[in-house]
């Protein structure tokens, strides 16, 4: 396949099971995080599930985890990383003081061409939910969960304009495009346009709303 194409990923479902094990609503929130972040295979491969629980076990907050997925995310497809996203790339992240806190100053410019959802009614509801809630822990599942499905159905609603996306990230790519193989270049195709989508809305992502 030509590197001028970027095929989209074979659609998939959820396979993470909730509310087994005490972190099971973590771990699921976690999961489902990573694969609106980089698109692709929806679980964890075995190292990654492993290295999840030993994090959630150790007291690793959630918060800190989403923060360190959006910050290797951006980091990704500004160097133009090849290797694979997975949670085993975002230690670096996780490990540096205030990992994965992001500026408004940071958001990507997006190709015109997208209509872009209306994001402020969701980030007016969840503002006052916080207020009302407080930081604790259930209140910020509660609000990630709402933030991880507005990417997903925005991500859905603008199925039109996937190819416009899609195109952009191969832009992104650049010359290294043409080194990759064809489901290498897919998946990564299909990270930076779901990040280029993310990165529209920095009031939604780890570093704004969700603190």
């Amino acid at each position: 396949m030509s590197a001028s194409v970027c095929p989209g990923p074979a659609p998939s479902s959820p396979l993470v099971a909730e509310g087994e094990h005490p972190h099971a609503d973590a771990a699921e929130e976690v999961r489902a995080w990573l694969v609106t972040a980089r698109g692709g295979a929806p679980f964890l491969s075995a190292g990654d599930g492993q290295r999840l629980a030993d994090w959630l076990e150790a007291g690793v907050p959630v918060r800190d985890l989403l923060r360190a997925i959006d910050e290797t995310s951006a980091r990704r497809r500004a160097k133009r990383l090849r290797q694979a996203f997975s949670l085993r790339t975002i230690e670096p992240a996780l490990k540096r003081p205030g990992a994965g806190s992001l500026r408004r100053s940071q958001a990507i410019p997006s190709p015109d061409a997208v209509p872009w959802p209306d994001a402020r009614p969701l980030v007016a509801e969840l503002a006052a939910l916080v207020a009302r809630d407080g930081p604790g822990d259930s209140a910020y599942l509660q609000v990630s969960r709402r933030v991880r499905e507005f990417f997903d159905r925005v991500w859905a609603e603008l199925a039109p304009f996937h190819s416009v996306l899609r195109a952009a990230a191969l832009e992104d790519l650049g010359a290294i495009a043409d080194e990759l193989d064809d489901d290498t270049r897919a998946a990564l195709c299909e990270e930076y346009a779901r990040e280029r989508v993310r990165s529209h809305y920095p009031e939604l992502r780890s570093g704004g709303l969700l603190g």
